[in-house]
C-alpha cells in the first residue's frame, strides 16, 4: 500500500507547499548606547524573502533566520546568519557585506551568491552565482580563499578544512521556488532538508545514514516524497506518535 495511506492524519499539514512567506522582524531593545539587533526568520515548510536596509535582497530557506544591528547599512553590513541563505547584495565600496556562518565569514561589496550553516550540520557551504567572495576565519579575519562564478567552497567544521569545486549553481538555488535537488548526498542529510521543508521529524535507522540519494522535489506533498525514497532505499517506514522511523529492510 502507498504510504500516504499510513499517513491520513498528516493530510492537511503534509500538502503544504512551500510559499513565500511574510517576514518576522524582532528588535530586542537593549540599553541605551547598545545596538538594537533585528531577526528576520522563514519558519520549517517556508521560504522567506526579505529586503534589507541597504536595498540587498535576500531570501531565506525553512528553518532559517539572520540577524543584523540597527547600524546596518551606516556603520556595517554584518550579518549573523543560521540556516541557509540566498543573498543578492547592493554595491557598496565603503561597507562590505559580511555574513558571519560560524566559523566562517563571507565577504563581499556587491554580488549574488547562496550560504548554508545550520547548527545541526556539519558543513558550511558557499556557492558563488556572480560577482566576487572572499572567505576568511572568524577569530583571525584572516581570508584563506575567495570564489569564482559556480564554485562552491564547503567547510567541514569537524576538521577545519575546505574544499572548492566548480558547480552548476541554479541547481543549489531553486529553493527559492519552492524545488530541492538533492544530487548523491546521504540519507541522514536529505532527511534533515525534508523535515525543514515538510515541517516532520524524522529519525533515520543504522545502516541507512550514509546510504547515497538523488532526487527533486517540486511540488509533491510529503506522503508522495516518502514513497519515492522509500523505493530508493529500499527502506522500511513507520510512525510513533507523530514521529517517522525509517529502517533498513532486512
Amino acid at each position: 500500500l502507498s504510504f500516504v495511506q499510513n499517513l491520513y492524519k498528516y493530510a492537511a499539514i503534509l500538502l503544504l507547499l512551500v510559499t513565500i512567506s511574510g517576514v518576522y522582524f524582532y528588535a530586542i531593545k537593549p540599553a541605551e548606547s547598545q545596538a538594537v539587533y533585528n531577526t528576520i526568520f522563514a519558519e520549517n515548510g517556508q521560504v522567506s524573502k526579505a529586503l534589507l536596509p541597504d536595498s540587498s535582497v535576500v531570501w531565506l530557506n525553512s528553518g532559517s533566520s539572520l540577524k543584523y544591528s540597527n547600524r546596518f547599512g551606516i556603520k556595517n553590513r554584518d550579518i549573523e546568519l543560521s540556516g541557509q541563505a540566498y543573498f543578492d547584495v547592493t554595491k557598496n565600496k565603503d561597507l562590505p557585506f559580511v555574513v558571519s556562518c560560524g566559523e566562517i565569514n563571507v565577504k563581499v561589496l556587491g554580488t549574488q551568491f547562496t550560504a548554508e550553516t545550520y547548527p545541526d550540520n556539519l558543513e558550511v557551504s558557499v556557492i558563488l552565482i556572480e560577482g566576487a567572495v572572499e572567505l576568511a576565519d572568524n577569530n583571525s579575519n584572516k581570508t584563506f580563499a575567495s570564489l569564482r562564478p559556480n564554485e562552491m567552497m564547503v567547510y567541514n567544521r569537524q576538521d577545519n578544512k575546505f574544499k572548492i569545486r566548480e558547480v552548476v549553481a541554479e541547481k543549489y538555488t531553486s529553493w527559492r521556488e519552492g524545488i530541492i535537488h538533492i544530487y548523491d548526498q546521504p540519507l541522514k542529510d536529505a532527511v534533515t532538508k525534508l523535515q525543514k521543508r515538510y515541517n516532520q521529524q524524522i529519525i533515520v535507522g543504522k545502516g541507512l545514514e550514509d546510504y547515497k540519494v538523488t532526487f527533486s522535489i517540486r511540488n509533491e506533498n510529503f506522503s508522495e516524497v516518502m514513497d519515492v525514497l522509500l523505493a530508493i532505499t529500499h527502506a522500511k517506514a513507520y510512525q510513533d506518535g507523530e514521529i517517522i522511523y525509517l529502517k533498513k529492510n532486512q
